[in-house]
């Protein structure tokens, strides 16, 4: 059996249209993968609905470093807050390959 190593699982749901901006941004900190999910859901800003593919938010995963996460973290803070409706999230999960993150 393989030894499980923690790392940082960091989750991030924004506007569908920051997915591109975000990814760009997350692979510059350090990221070297991501899961993209389509979602919808509502929290402290109003319910926004595209008319034509009803999808208004994406979730992107990164399972990182947790030097990585703090980054991504600290960059949402800094750049995307303050301007957009967005949440993130970090975890600690436990992975059998660590080199792959």
């Amino acid at each position: 059996m393989s030894t499980l190593v923690s790392i940082c699982r960091v989750t991030v749901i924004a506007d569908v249209l920051l997915e591109r901006r975000l990814l760009e941004a997350c692979f510059k900190l350090g990221a070297r993968g991501y899961t993209s999910m389509k979602c919808h859901g509502r929290g402290r800003h109003a319910l926004i609905e595209d008319h034509f593919s009803g999808d208004a938010l994406i979730r992107l995963e990164f399972l990182v470093q947790p030097a990585v996460a703090q980054a991504i973290i600290g960059y949402l803070h800094s750049e995307i807050f303050s301007k957009f409706a967005a949440t993130v999230y970090s975890e600690t999960v436990d992975v059998a390959d660590s080199d792959s993150f």
